[in-house]
């Protein structure tokens, strides 16, 4: 399978993300193609997969797509996202930030993004910056977005 051949599946299912096309999302990257296939980054379908789940607020299903990654910064954030997710949705009565579960997710975060190496990874500055996005530190994810402006994410 070629890089090109790839990319246009990660970048059809980003599209897909954004149209809220999510069924299609599944479809694609849960097909024998891509979960059989060699030259796809199993991480990157893992994380196209999460987002999905979450925005359809499935998040069993998000946390058995992230239970299946290596573990490493990226699967760590991903969780991080996870659970703020569930707590956002769960409803939270007292400010965002004054819940002690976000502070902790944040301050994950916030250590996560200490090494330096992980800003090279665009998968990983999406995942900390919708993090920051949802938590209200806005200007910490714009600049963390602002380090790969050719992903849609800088658009968004």
């Amino acid at each position: 399978m070629s890089l090109q051949h790839e990319n246009q599946n990660i970048v059809k299912c980003r599209e897909n993300l954004y149209l809220g096309n999510f069924q299609a999302i599944n479809n694609r990257l849960t097909s024998d193609e891509i979960t059989k296939g060699t030259g796809f980054d199993q991480n990157e379908v893992k994380i196209l997969l999460i987002r999905a789940y979450l925005s359809q607020n499935k998040f069993n299903s998000a946390n058995t797509e992230a239970s299946k990654m290596e573990q490493n910064d990226l699967a760590k954030a991903a969780k991080n996202l996870i659970t703020l997710s569930q707590k956002i949705h769960s409803g939270i009565v007292q400010p965002i930030i004054s819940d002690n579960e976000i502070l902790k997710i944040v301050e994950n975060t916030q250590q996560l993004i200490e090494n330096k190496l992980n800003f090279t990874k665009p998968t990983f500055i999406v995942l900390v910056g919708l993090i920051f996005l949802h938590v209200g530190n806005y200007e910490q994810a714009m600049n963390l977005f602002a380090l790969h402006p050719q992903n849609i994410e800088w658009l968004v």
